[in-house]
């Protein structure tokens, strides 16, 4: 009797491309997709976790052993994928129409993409709207140059009753593919030769039953002091290297200079002018999906050093004692270690996604901190509002620092109010009233 081909449960995943004969046609084609390393954690239950990307969000696997774990969170990405692949073509299959929504969109994301007018992740977002709301709508068929007022207004409520209620910013977003679209096909390829539909969206914003469309407001507050100084204590006083130090350093760095994310990844050596005392920011890590040569996605991100966001992100910071003072330690601690490499960030292996790196960083010092967990935007937003609340210092070169083209932007979403005691707000209202 002929033995079957079993899957031993300690193999790893590098010896699993080389080493297993897979009995299933499907299993083999899965296996071919595979092409990063993958790790499971042991769980407090005896388990071990992995998880899976499913489009923009994750999804936990579980397994007695991490090979199962890793295992069954391959064949629920391939599953995922190959879903997305067939949904995807049987709906271009049924828009045979050069003229069908759908199809202008495609060729109007191509064209953005050909003619680099904006940055991939712009591109990146746009799709990932057009996946979530326009694929398999009623708009996806209908003729462009036959689109009404009242087929928009049916897309809408077609959206609500899926999602219940959208946001004010998926509505601008949804908005803006819709009218972008008309724009590139009437622009591009009719070259204003024939007018284009009108569409009345105050009329359509009318008609939705009020409170479907919903504005997002949530209250935050700055990263407190006390907060601050239990991460800087914990993390660096007590020299326990729990984790990586040197994106420790970093994220404790950017509470004294309010940098993007992606721009405290790309930040290196050169950037630092120990004369002059300040910081240059020329750079940052960008990612963007990976595109075939059709433009559509495939599996996989690409992380790259470019500009930053805007023309004014290119600026210099001056660096407080407190600012010098982690650079020293972060210098003596590369030098203890022997590091080469030139960003600050690099902590003995080099990490693709710099950005995501420092992100799940700070999560964890701040759960060995035991302070309540925040984001590294709102390190950004802390440094902007600690600086608003010094007299001499002006809104204008608060905008400045921050790499921002408006004052507008610095002023509405920036400035936060700090968390302070009841008996604090009322030292300091007795002050003036």
């Amino acid at each position: 009797m002929k033995e079957e081909n079993v899957l031993p449960p300690d193999l790893t995943y590098k010896n699993q491309r080389s080493k297993i004969n897979i009995p299933c046609d499907w299993e083999t084609e899965m296996y071919k997709t595979m092409g990063r390393k993958r790790k499971a954690t042991l769980r407090k239950d005896g388990r071990y976790q992995c998880n899976a990307k499913l489009g923009s969000e994750y999804k936990a696997c579980y397994g007695k052993t991490e090979y199962e774990a890793i295992t069954k969170a391959n064949e629920l990405e391939y599953q995922y994928e190959q879903s997305c692949n067939e949904k995807e073509s049987t709906t271009k299959k049924k828009c045979k129409s050069k003229y069908a929504f759908i199809n202008c969109f495609y060729r109007y994301r191509n064209y953005r993409l050909l003619m680099e007018v904006v940055q991939p992740q712009t591109v990146d977002r746009e799709e990932n709207t057009f996946n979530k709301y326009f694929l398999e709508s009623v708009l996806t068929n209908v003729d462009i140059r036959k689109l009404t007022t009242k087929d928009v207004y049916t897309f809408f409520m077609g959206i609500i009753k899926e999602h219940e209620a959208i946001t004010n910013r998926e509505w601008q977003r949804i908005k803006h593919i819709i009218k972008a679209v008309i724009d590139f096909v009437y622009d591009e390829e009719f070259d204003f030769s024939n007018n284009a539909p009108v569409i009345d969206w105050d009329k359509i914003k009318r008609k939705i039953p009020k409170g479907k469309i919903y504005s997002v407001k949530k209250r935050e507050y700055a990263v407190p002091k006390t907060d601050q100084a239990k991460l800087y204590e914990s993390m660096v006083e007590e020299h326990k290297y729990p984790i990586k130090y040197a994106n420790v350093l970093c994220i404790l760095l950017n509470f004294s200079l309010g940098l993007r994310i992606g721009e405290l990844a790309a930040l290196t050596t050169e950037d630092i002018d120990w004369d002059r005392k300040v910081v240059l920011i020329r750079r940052t890590v960008k990612k963007c999906k990976k595109r075939n040569q059709s433009g559509d996605c495939v599996p996989g991100s690409i992380y790259k050093e470019g500009s930053p966001k805007t023309r004014n992100g290119i600026r210099e910071i001056p660096l407080t004692q407190r600012a010098q003072d982690i650079l020293n330690i972060l210098m003596d601690y590369r030098k203890e270690k022997g590091y080469k490499s030139k960003y600050l960030c690099y902590d003995g292996s080099d990490v693709v996604g710099k950005a995501e790196s420092l992100r799940r960083t700070l999560a964890v010092m701040c759960e060995k901190s035991h302070v309540d967990g925040f984001n590294t935007h709102r390190i950004r937003k802390s440094f902007a509002s600690e600086l608003n609340s010094l007299p001499d210092i002006e809104l204008a070169q608060i905008a400045e620092y921050l790499g921002h083209s408006e004052i507008s932007t610095t002023l509405n979403n920036y400035i936060l109010a700090s968390k302070e005691s009841i008996e604090e707000q009322r030292q300091k209202m007795q002050q003036v009233v």
